[in-house]
């Protein structure tokens, strides 16, 4: 296994003149407003395979005993879409070549979300070390809609240079 190397705390590329250019563009909070659209659950009910009725009709919502005066989004439709949104500013912000892999961390859901409703997310990648050909991130996200938060907690990532 491969050595860590730890930055000290409060270290960030604008503080390290040699620090690496996808740390100097990606160590930063990043902000993003996105909408998931009634349309596309049905198949991903379908890809998926969870029929629960609580997600899509509001009678069964109530049978269960959930206080929601609406369907509430699949967790796991909102997760892939936030991991999604992730990737894409890794993508649109390094300067150079990369792939990325979250490693670790599942962020705690605190409210229901609804579709066809925007929400924000907020992400802020602090650098954390490296290790072989891997920069490591500490991810802390958070996702609000209506001014409250939804989802939040940390992850962390490994991204790794394309060879050129």
């Amino acid at each position: 296994m491969a050595e860590v190397v730890h930055l000290k705390q409060g270290a960030t590329g604008k503080q390290n003149n040699n620090c690496d250019p996808v740390v100097v563009a990606l160590e930063k909070q990043f902000t993003i407003e996105d909408c998931i659209s009634s349309s596309i659950v049905p198949i991903f009910v379908k890809i998926s395979g969870d029929t629960n009725p609580i997600h899509t009709e509001i009678a069964d919502v109530k049978t269960f005993g959930i206080p929601c005066e609406f369907t509430p989004m699949h967790g796991m439709l909102l997760a892939s879409r936030v991991e999604g949104l992730i990737w894409n500013i890794i993508l649109n912000n390094s300067p150079e070549p990369v792939r990325a892999v979250l490693v670790d961390g599942l962020p705690r859901f605190k409210r229901f979300m609804r579709v066809d409703e925007p929400f924000t997310l907020k992400v802020h990648f602090a650098h954390i070390g490296k290790r072989a050909n891997q920069l490591l991130f500490r991810l802390a996200l958070e996702v609000s809609q209506r001014g409250q938060v939804c989802l939040e907690g940390e992850m962390r990532t490994a991204i790794y240079k394309k060879k050129q």
